[in-house]
């Protein structure tokens, strides 16, 4: 559980961040889980605010393979979805801290990671 100057379970987590925090309920538990595992008993709620506002990212598959040079084009052609998540996680991987990846409504995959 995380703990900051109370215990917040992740219901209250959200309800405490829930101007910083996405929408979606699956990023929110990457993030809270994220969270009880980095930092520890009596952390200020600035440090925790500050980690979410400015060093996490939140990005679909499509604006990574757009923003950054993780798969040639050329070599993109040829790969399945599998295979194109499995090279955006390697690249996330070797070069952030991935916090975690699930699939959004849309069947798009969504990484959350601290900042490169």
């Amino acid at each position: 559980m995380l703990t900051i100057k109370k215990e917040l379970d992740l219901n209250d987590f959200m309800n405490e961040y829930e101007d910083i925090l996405p929408e979606d309920q699956e990023a929110c538990e990457i993030i809270y889980d994220s969270l009880c595992d980095c930092f520890y008993e009596g952390t200020e709620d600035m440090t925790i605010r500050d980690y979410v506002c400015f060093q996490m990212n939140i990005s679909t598959s499509k604006e990574l393979l757009n923003d950054y040079d993780i798969i040639d084009a050329e070599d993109i052609k040829d790969m399945d979805d599998d295979e194109i998540n499995e090279a955006i996680e390697e690249y996330l991987n070797d070069n952030t801290y991935l916090l975690g990846s699930y699939e959004d409504s849309d069947g798009e995959m969504v990484y959350i990671y601290d900042e490169f």
